[in-house]
């Protein structure tokens, strides 16, 4: 069976919603207002951004892996980069499409391969033992900052080969960056305008001169020197390490006021990416204009070229199966 491509807009019967995913009590816990959009169907449309939103595990895998109809390369928040003037530059990874994106991405993962994280394990080790023992010592201590914000910004730091000093300008940085994916609303300005020192930082620390020379940021500099990435690719990618280390979605390890988005960083709970990550159709498809449920109420929509679709592959993971939960030490019948 083949499937005809068209440029011409899809017809499909999509439910209407006032959800705003980037709204302050949905960042806080999106779950179960992601079990609504579940429930409503395969797509909905987001009627305040005119966009249209993916919920459900099988629909999202689908279109992560079909980028002949779908592309990253327009931005995947609500910008169109390739209709307006975007306020960054995009991403060598996240924002690509195929050929390049695999290019970007082949250098990248070797830098992250099991075989090369593994010689890090001993020094993340010996960097979480000295932790735990300087907090020991104190008696008191507050696990955000002592913890969960001390310890990536020691080893990841470490791992990438920025200067120690000023580290802690990872953390309005990142905290801007997510919040770009987003409308730009009072809050992304708020985090903008607070994060222009951490951005200039930024920009130093990830020049040649400044990184440590057997991180993985030097790594990706020599990579340009062997011809596998462009000069000033390797710069960006520096940026793109630091930036997806430190904008894990809005959840929290401890005090429910506390905003950073380090607290995820270690024993994260999910994906370090945008809460709502977006692609755009490049081409429409009718024949795949999918089925809704008798009980939402749909409406006859047009899907043309370049609209957005919206996926949050956090709901997608928490829709993927069920999640078996047992009292503490009861034991499955079939490890006996």
């Amino acid at each position: 069976m083949t499937t005809a491509l068209s440029h011409e807009p899809s017809r499909v019967d999509a439910p209407i919603s006032d959800f705003d995913p980037y709204a302050e009590d949905v960042l806080d816990n999106p779950y179960p207002h992601y079990e609504v959009l579940r429930e409503l169907g395969p797509i909905v449309h987001l009627q305040r951004y005119g966009v249209y939103a993916i919920a459900r595990h099988a629909e999202i895998d689908a279109v992560l892996r079909d980028h002949v109809t779908f592309c990253s390369s327009a931005g995947v928040g609500l910008a169109n980069f390739h209709t307006e003037e975007p306020w960054r530059k995009p991403s060598l990874i996240l924002e690509a499409d195929p050929p390049m994106h695999g290019r970007t991405r082949k250098v990248v993962a070797g830098l992250l391969a099991p075989a090369s994280i593994n010689k890090l394990r001993p020094t993340f080790e010996r960097e979480a033992e000295l932790l735990i023992d300087r907090i020991l010592e104190k008696g008191r201590f507050d696990a955000v900052p002592d913890l969960c914000a001390a310890y990536p910004l020691k080893v990841f730091g470490d791992a990438v080969g920025v200067p120690a000093g000023g580290r802690q300008h990872l953390l309005p940085y990142g905290d801007m960056v997510f919040n770009g994916f987003g409308p730009i609303n009072e809050r992304f300005k708020t985090r903008l305008a607070a994060a222009q020192e951490s951005i200039a930082w930024i920009g130093e620390v990830c020049k040649r001169e400044n990184l440590t020379p057997d991180g993985f940021g030097a790594q990706l500099y020599r990579a340009a020197d062997d011809g596998d990435l462009a000069p000033e690719e390797a710069p960006m990618l520096v940026r793109t390490l630091l930036w997806q280390a430190w904008t894990p979605p809005r959840s929290r390890c401890a005090t429910p006021s506390f905003r950073s988005p380090a607290t995820q960083t270690n024993g994260r709970s999910c994906t370090p990416i945008p809460p709502w990550p977006g692609r755009r159709w490049r081409r429409c498809c009718a024949s795949r204009a999918p089925s809704i449920p008798s009980t939402a109420r749909p409406r006859r929509m047009s899907i043309s070229a370049g609209s957005r679709c919206l996926g949050s592959r956090r709901s997608a993971s928490s829709s993927a199966r069920p999640i078996e939960t047992r009292a503490a030490g009861s034991v499955p019948t079939s490890s006996m």
